[in-house]
């Protein structure tokens, strides 16, 4: 990314260069100049060789001597502070000791807390015996200080840079010195507030079982008081119910007698009308008449009070025996209200109940409690270095800085005298190939001319190089989202095609999923290099609106649209509805889409795309006319279409060396390239040129390999 940025910086400082000469040409005739910087520097220097090279030797001196003075050997001093994920337990396992949770963030938070304003004015402060730091000096040292902290990892890294070894290790040890402070004092304060808001708890909960236990002992207390009033009552009804059962009994023994003395004197030969038979019958149901009462009274007096003790009568006998008593409450206080008694008996085990859980919590509580302060005792903070005196420079840069002020200062005098040259109108640049196509597009590439067969490893590892450099430039426009790209050219025969699959293979490469389209429906070159001249494609899609059923992929895992079976006829039927709806369908599954159609000036299908696509790629050959190629842009311009870029193709290496793209292959012959040979012609590949099996050899074996 930085070679990208650097080539990005150098294009765009050629641009503002270039833009006097060429307006200034255009203003005058129309024509275009040639930039040679070495044509200026020879016109610029002729004649002044002699004072130049004394003042670019002063420039010079001077330039090394600012250079050595400007910046002193910086030290860095180093800190490592340890804060435990967790800590071994002494008793058992609390919040204390255990892992902390979100650990990667608190350790940013605590990163960011010892850089901050206050900690570091306290270190300061202690370190200048008590004194307040003046801001200046705050911001000089927040400058200097950074704390470090890998990902996942327990240590925070304390760094100070200073051009005095003692002050650095200073300022490194109070910092760590004043963050410990600062850590035990919250530390200590939250252990507080958490045995404060514990003890809180235990009053809570001591006071509710307080409040449960006054509740029991008020229930037991009103139901004796009620037992003991309920026992007297129960008391004088068993008396009067053991009376009454008692006279009950008594009229049934008479009831028997009456009945046994009618019945004799029947069997005498007594009628019905005699006295001593009326008599009888009148005493017979007088005293049926007093045991229904009686029975009814034995009744009231049972309910009342239940079954005497002791008492046997008929009636008790009789209702244990059919079980219509059974179940029925016993006690005194029972009997006189059930419906009471079981109120006060739940509440009183409910009452227990809630005395049992509130004791278990406040036992929980207060184990919770112990524990805690017995695990608060070992500290989650070490202090593995508290920063110690360097003892060699961390940088020192003064040779460089010498070197590069003198360099600076002696070349001096030559750029600005080639900057006046420049900047007269009176001076006319020829029209340089690389000039005129960057444009206000902008120049996307440069393409080095390439033999048939490859047998330099180094130049094809520098073509691989630059269509890798123009595809990452694409990608950083871009912004991520999805683009469709149209690619074409002036004339036929400029590379388009080559450039097409090279920038294809390139995408796949980089984890895009890429997309190639014939749309070339005269020459068909991508579809009878790829071995589909016989398959629907493009124009069949374009009809029937299911583009992805024609889509194949190729083993070097490109995707790849044919045109189709038409010829040069059907090129006309070719409409931008159809087109726009195609490239559409095409942006929701690809991330890449590079359409390959034939030249500009002689193609229908090639305008049709053009507006529809997100830009277009011009590539342009060495040694094509200038006039064609503004044509070409002005052209594109008018339809609406939006130029990506050029590409120059087949340059030479001098051209490398005029460019800001040199600075991307001048490295490849400082090192060994290896670079692998590509000996099996994977779906025609090789057909397309040397560029595209230049990128194919600068691929791992898996990027071309059979998915």
């Amino acid at each position: 990314m930085s070679k990208i940025s650097n080539t990005s910086t150098q294009l765009a400082n050629m641009d503002r260069v270039i833009d006097v000469p060429s307006k200034l040409a255009e203003d005058l005739d129309g024509s275009q100049l040639r930039f040679d910087p070495w044509v200026i520097l020879r016109r610029s220097l002729r004649g002044r060789y002699g004072w130049v090279l004394a003042l670019a030797c002063v420039c010079a001196l001077a330039g090394g001597v600012l250079g050595w003075c400007i910046e002193r050997p910086q030290y860095k001093s180093e800190g490592l502070v340890r804060i435990a994920y967790s800590l071994p337990p002494i008793l058992r396992e609390t919040d204390l000791n255990q892992g902390l949770p979100m650990f990667d963030s608190y350790m940013r938070s605590q990163a960011l807390r010892m850089v901050s304003r206050s900690l570091v004015e306290a270190a300061l402060t202690k370190i200048n015996d008590g004194r307040p730091p003046s801001p200046e000096t705050l911001i000089d040292v927040a400058d200097r200080l950074a704390v470090e902290h890998p990902s996942g990892d327990e240590h925070l890294r304390v760094t100070y840079v200073d051009s005095d070894p003692p002050t650095a290790a200073a300022v490194v040890q109070a910092v760590v010195s004043q963050f410990r402070v600062e850590y035990d004092e919250q530390d200590h304060k939250a252990q507080d507030q958490r045995f404060a808001v514990l003890d809180a708890h235990r009053g809570e909960l001591q006071a509710k079982l307080d409040d449960i236990q006054n509740q029991a002992d008020r229930l037991l207390i009103n139901d004796s008081v009620q037992r003991h009033t309920t026992d007297q009552r129960q008391l004088l009804l068993s008396e009067q119910l053991a009376a009454a059962e008692q006279l009950l009994h008594q009229y049934r023994m008479e009831e028997a007698r009456l009945e046994d003395a009618l019945a004799a004197l029947r069997q005498g030969g007594y009628l019905e009308g005699h006295p001593k038979v009326v008599e009888a019958k009148f005493s017979l149901e007088r005293t049926k008449r007093l045991i229904v009462q009686f029975e009814a009274e034995c009744r009231r007096l049972r309910g009342l009070a239940g079954p005497v003790a002791g008492v046997a009568t008929d009636d008790t006998f009789a209702a244990g025996a059919d079980g219509a008593t059974a179940g029925a409450p016993t006690s005194p206080a029972a009997m006189a209200d059930p419906i009471a008694f079981e109120a006060r008996k739940l509440k009183l085990d409910r009452l227990e109940a809630d005395a049992a859980a509130v004791r278990k919590e406040l036992a929980d509580t207060t184990e919770r409690t112990e524990a805690l302060k017995l695990e608060s005792a070992e500290s989650r903070l070490e202090i593995i270095s508290a920063g110690d005196v360097p003892l060699q420079p961390f940088r020192d840069r003064r040779k460089m800085l010498a070197w590069l002020g003198g360099a600076t200062g002696g070349a001096l005098p030559v750029v600005i005298l080639m900057l006046l040259n420049i900047a007269r109108p009176r001076y006319r640049y020829s029209d340089e190939t690389e000039v005129d196509v960057a444009g206000p597009a902008g120049l996307l590439g440069i393409l080095p001319a390439l033999p048939d067969r490859l047998s330099d490893p180094e130049s094809a590892a520098g073509a691989a190089q630059c269509v890798h450099q123009m595809r990452v430039m694409l990608q950083v426009a871009s912004g991520g989202r999805p683009r469709q790209y149209l690619l074409t050219s002036a004339c036929s025969g400029e590379g388009k095609t080559s450039l097409t699959m090279a920038l294809a293979l390139s995408f796949t490469a980089s984890g895009s999923r890429t997309l190639i389209v014939d749309c070339d429906l005269v020459g068909r070159v991508l579809t009878r290099g790829l071995g589909a001249g016989d398959e629907m494609g493009l124009f069949e899609a374009l009809g029937r609106g299911d583009a992805l059923r024609y889509i194949r992929r190729t083993h070097a895992g490109v995707w790849f649209l044919p045109a189709g079976k038409v010829n040069a006829l059907y090129a006309s039927k070719v409409s931008h509805l159809s087109i726009r709806k195609f490239l559409g369908e095409m942006r929701k599954e690809f991330d890449v889409v590079l359409v390959d159609s034939g030249p500009v000036l002689g193609s229908v299908e090639a305008a049709t795309v053009a507006p529809e696509v997100d830009g277009v790629i011009v590539a342009v050959t060495r040694g094509q006319q200038s006039h064609v190629v503004d044509k070409t842009a002005h052209y594109l311009r008018a339809i609406g279409a939006r130029i990506e870029g050029y590409v120059f193709n087949r340059a030479k290496p001098k051209d490398f060396h005029h460019s800001a793209y040199g600075t991307s292959l001048r490295p490849m012959s400082s090192r060994n390239v290896l670079v692998r040979v590509v000996s099996d012609d994977v779906d025609g590949m090789l057909r397309f040129g040397p560029l595209v099996e230049s990128v194919m050899s600068s691929l791992p074996e898996q990027e071309h390999s059979a998915a």
